[in-house]
Parts: C-alpha cells; sequence; structure tokens
C-alpha cells in the first residue's frame, strides 16, 4: 500500500509541476489556449496517457 501512495504523490507533484510551468510562461498557454486543436487534442489523449 505504501508504494500506491508514493506513486500517487509523484503524479500529484509531476501534475502541480506542469501546472506551474505553464502558469509561468505566456507563451505555452497561448499555445495550448490560442489553438483549439491543441486544446481540444491534449483533453482526448490525457485518458490514453493515464490509462
Amino acid at each position: 500500500m505504501t508504494q500506491v501512495y508514493g506513486w500517487m504523490a509523484g503524479a500529484l507533484a509531476l501534475t502541480g509541476g506542469v501546472a506551474m510551468l505553464v502558469g509561468a510562461s505566456p507563451e505555452i498557454q497561448e499555445v495550448v489556449f490560442g489553438n483549439r486543436l491543441v486544446f481540444f487534442g491534449l483533453i482526448i489523449l490525457e485518458p490514453f496517457v493515464v490509462g
């Protein structure tokens, strides 16, 4: 069970790091939110990466 919590903590830290990177970079925000194909592509890709 400890390993599961370790993986969960690592995934949460990675998610937070990516969110901080995107939040601090106007260029990345422009790419993600300025292009519908990229935005919806990331949303569709997410379940395949996670699952």
